[in-house]
């Protein structure tokens, strides 16, 4: 069946050689090829370099190249059909507005957040990604985002709104790593650190005047 429009612009997006069958038996002693024209090139030298290409079309947005064949910075391609698919806008969630034309996979996400579709908030981040503002991702507090308060790297978020730290260093526990744990004192949320009991400080009870007995 011959070839449709459709068709033959998908085969042009890529193309590297135009080869043109000459023999189609071997009795044929001849042939010849006649009124070939590409229909953009200029006809006269001008003594510049050979044009390889013919054609300069003004492409839609999202669209780039000579023939509209690629996906401009911040579009992917999807799907596939007639013109190699479609360029759509990459979906970020609003974190970045670039991606793997190709694949779609988002790169230099913001926000604080991670991810192939820059869905998910990096480490010691907590909320929604896919909500699509600058705030999805908020640091986790444990119990206080300051470095010298903060107890846990990481946390993750609960379906409430809210976090839980899930790293808390030794001698903190707690949903925020709020409390010093079994044989530690201190008040984390007071910005104090938990630190080892020592029973070398415990508490002396000292009775004035002191007792002196008898000989």
């Amino acid at each position: 069946m011959p070839a449709t429009r459709e068709h033959l612009l998908m085969v042009l997006a890529d193309l590297d050689d135009i080869l043109i069958r000459a023999s189609y038996s071997t009795e044929m002693r001849s042939s010849s090829i006649f009124d070939i024209s590409m229909e953009v090139a200029v006809p006269n030298f001008s003594g510049l370099a050979q044009a390889l290409e013919v054609e300069q079309c003004r492409c839609p947005p999202g669209y780039l190249g000579l023939s509209c064949q690629d996906c401009a910075p911040g579009y992917t391609r999807t799907g596939g059909g007639l013109y190699l698919g479609h360029c759509e806008l990459c979906d970020c969630n609003g974190h970045s507005d670039s991606c793997r034309p190709e694949t779609g996979t988002c790169t230099s996400c913001l926000h604080n957040t991670q991810g192939e579709f820059c869905d998910q908030c990096a480490p010691g981040f907590f909320g929604d990604a896919t909500v699509g503002t600058p705030e999805d991702c908020q640091p986790c507090a444990c119990p206080h985002s300051d470095p010298d308060n903060q107890f846990s790297p990481t946390c993750e978020s609960l379906g409430n709104g809210g976090y839980q730290c899930t790293a808390c260093q030794p001698g903190y526990t707690g949903q925020y790593c709020e409390r010093c744990a079994s044989g530690y004192v201190g008040n984390p949320q007071e910005r104090q650190e938990c630190r080892p009991y020592d029973d070398a400080a415990s508490l002396v009870v000292k009775v004035y005047p002191e007792r002196v007995q008898s000989p």
